[in-house]
């Protein structure tokens, strides 16, 4: 036999017997396998270590093997290729058997045979094949040309047969793969997931459903599609249908469901068609989202806009009223000494001095409202002002209504105006007297409570955070849903005409927002209604209250006082309480006026009273620019209403004189800045303090009138 082909011999034997060595290993693995699968030894860790063993002799053997035909024939080449394409990966079919190995109970048997010892088998029978072709080289049978291409031939089939084989497992197996995924994402999914037939049964229902409908799958499966629905509401499944099976998408619409139990639901759906395997629709699937809360949450941002329309609108008629109203009462009191005490004529004045206070105290309501009341905020407890009012509260109420409080003895320190506070109160509580026209039980509460971001998200815009409750409970008639988000209007009254304002809840809310607060309402018909103040905690400690500035009576006097005021009414008739008074009058009817005045005069000016917001330039402006010129000049603000530009505030400390106002408090605000001049505090003193934006909340106020 020639040299070479003794050679070809031997290098062929040498295949052969790698190749047997991988299908005895690759023997072995498949009876671990088998064994692990089985559950026949308790021990399954040196069985994973002797498989992971076998595995990596599988490949160094394999890489010898390329070594070998490395200098054969691209036929054979290949078919090594394809039949020892996987044994790399040998150590991936243990994957499948790892829940057993680490002796989880959960362990799907089936998914583990067609996943580990299908795909082993389909490469174990590829190698032997080529273990069979090598034996065929080796004994001769292939030498001949014909026959050993035949036989190459038959062998790639073979093992191609059986890759294919494989890839269609593989492919099964990553279809259910993602179908698993697939129904765990549709399973585990926030929204309702809800199936469909064409005739509105119901057919599959995920977890999502049970939270947003509050039935289990075993209490609606089978049922029809209207029992997720209200009874006064149609079923547009049919027109769904319809619209799917033209083809034309359903994007998300909302709607109203209903619950287990009966409550209605705001929902957000999404509907698709359903198809069989020929592509026909068999039913529609419908993606649900409840939506209640951010209804709701709009529903209470429309309402908040609305009430910040009328505010607006209120806020300007009132500061305009305000200074009509002034020049009215203002009047009436030079004309009222004038006129005999016992004759007609003093009565009519007297009477129009009343309706003018009464129109006042209607313009401070809605100037609360609009939160653009001037305030005087206190650290405040609330207990003590409780306490205060209980005694008058009992003589509101009437004797056929309970009055019961219960109140918190550790309750925190609040920063309000008090004398506004105890009208709130007031206010609630003939709120709720007139709730109880038969009698019943009035329950004014307080408590320290925290506000988390589940509460707020349903309270919008209140900030999670600690505050003090005050709450007004009666046992009334109670509110529905639509009069209850109207209850704080602006004339909004339940009341027959003639019997209410309208103005009492409104200037409730007013107040209680321009403190920083917020309050709710919650009611149902015939069980009452429950009123909540939540006002934020301070650190501070409460103090008591100190006696007006007032207590020392008004004077007048003889210092000159720039006047600076551009309603031409209202001008005038302070100029003539001034000099009634005693003091001279320089005035003007604008700003610059005002400067122009400030630089001409000769004399001293010792007082600059002027109203805050002013066309082309504020008060405080002014005062700032008159700083220079007149240093030694005190100021006194004039306003009506809150509602500044920041550009238009007051220095904090600044003394403020609202309007309307009387001729004693205005008196008694001028002694008051000219006194700061006696005891020698200058412009940047507690009279002229630096203007700061940031604050209008010490300013001295006085000079409201009592309706």
């Amino acid at each position: 036999m020639p040299e070479q082909q003794i050679r070809h011999c031997r290098r062929n034997q040498k295949k052969l017997e790698l190749a047997e060595q991988i299908l005895d290993y690759s023997n072995r693995n498949l009876e671990i396998s088998m064994e692990i699968l089985m559950g026949g030894r308790k021990e399954i860790e040196p069985l994973a270590m002797e498989q992971a063993e076998n595995s990596a002799a599988i490949a160094g053997l394999l890489q010898e093997m390329r070594e070998y035909v490395e200098g054969e024939g691209d036929e054979e080449r290949d078919l090594l290729e394809a039949a020892g394409a996987q044994w790399s990966r040998t150590l991936n079919y243990a994957q499948p058997l790892e829940p057993r190995m680490e002796g989880q109970r959960r362990f799907d048997t089936a998914a583990a045979t067609a996943n580990v010892i299908l795909p082993h088998l389909l490469d174990h029978n590829s190698w032997k094949a080529f273990v069979h072709f090598l034996r065929a080289q080796a004994d001769g049978s292939g030498t001949a040309e014909n026959g050993n291409r035949d036989l190459t031939t038959r062998t790639r089939q073979l093992v191609r047969t059986h890759q294919e084989m494989k890839s269609a497992v593989a492919e099964r197996k990553r279809m259910a793969e993602r179908l698993s995924q697939l129904a765990s994402i549709i399973e585990l999914s926030t929204d309702a997931i809800v199936i469909y037939t064409l005739d509105g049964t119901i057919v599959s229902w995920n977890t999502g459903a049970e939270g947003v409908y509050g039935y289990s799958a075993n209490e609606v499966l089978g049922r029809p599609r209207s029992v997720l629905s209200p009874p006064d509401q149609p079923d547009d499944l049919p027109a769904t249908v319809a619209t799917l099976k033209r083809g034309e998408r359903i994007q998300r619409y909302e709607t109203v469901h209903m619950r287990k139990g009966g409550k209605r639901i705001d929902v957000s759906m999404t509907m698709s068609p359903v198809k069989d395997g020929n592509d026909e629709m068999v039913g529609a699937a419908a993606i649900t989202r409840d939506i209640s809360d951010r209804k709701l949450l709009e529903k209470q941002l429309r309402q908040a806009q609305r009430m910040e329309a009328l505010g607006q609108l209120s806020g300007g008629i009132a500061h305009d009223f305000n200074n009509l109203l002034s020049v009215i009462g203002g009047y009436c009191e030079l004309l009222e000494p004038e006129l005999p005490p016992d004759g007609v004529l003093h009565r009519n004045c007297e009477q129009i001095k009343k309706a003018g206070e009464k129109a006042a105290g209607l313009t401070r309501q809605l100037l609360a409202f609009t939160r653009q009341q001037v305030l005087e905020p206190r650290v405040l407890d609330l207990n003590a002002v409780v306490l205060d009012l209980e005694k008058m509260l009992n003589r509101v109420i009437g004797e056929d209504i309970e009055l019961r409080t219960s109140l918190d003895r550790s309750l925190a320190a609040v920063k309000a105006d008090r004398g506004q506070i105890e009208q709130v109160i007031m206010n609630l509580v003939v709120n709720a007297r007139d709730a109880m026209p038969n009698g019943g039980r009035l329950t004014v509460q307080t408590a320290n409570v925290v506000v988390d971001e589940s509460f707020t998200r349903r309270h919008h815009p209140q900030a999670p955070g600690a505050y003090v409750r005050l709450s007004v409970t009666d046992t009334g008639v109670g509110m529905d849903t639509e009069t209850q988000t109207r209850i704080f209007e602006p004339f909004f009254t339940t009341k027959e005409v003639g019997k209410g304002t309208g103005l009492g809840l409104s200037t409730v809310y007013g107040v209680i927002r321009q403190s920083g607060g917020h309050i709710w309402v919650d009611s149902q018909l015939g069980r009452g209604s429950a009123f909540e103040v939540y006002l934020p905690m301070v650190q501070e400690s409460a103090r008591h209250e100190r006696s007006s500035a007032g207590a020392d009576g008004a004077t007048g006097g003889t210092e000159t006082i720039l006047l600076v005021e551009d309603e031409d009414a209202l001008r005038e008739l302070t100029r003539e309480l001034l000099a009634g008074s005693g003091y001279r009058v320089l005035e003007a009817s604008s700003p610059e006026k005002a400067i122009e005045a400030a630089r001409n005069y000769r004399g001293p000016i010792h007082l600059l009273l002027t109203d805050v917001v002013m066309p082309r330039m504020s008060g405080p402006r002014l005062a700032q620019s008159l700083e220079a010129i007149r240093p030694e000049m005190q100021v006194v603000y004039m306003s009506g209403y809150m509602g500044f530009r920041q550009s238009q505030l007051p220095e904090p400390d600044a003394i403020l004189l609202a309007k309307p106002f009387k001729r004693e408090a205005l008196l008694r605000k001028l002694r008051e800045a000219l006194a700061l001049n006696l005891e020698g505090a200058g412009r940047t003193g507690a009279g002229r303090a630096k203007a700061d934006p940031s604050s209008f909340a010490r300013m001295r106020i006085c000079g409201q009138t009592s309706s």
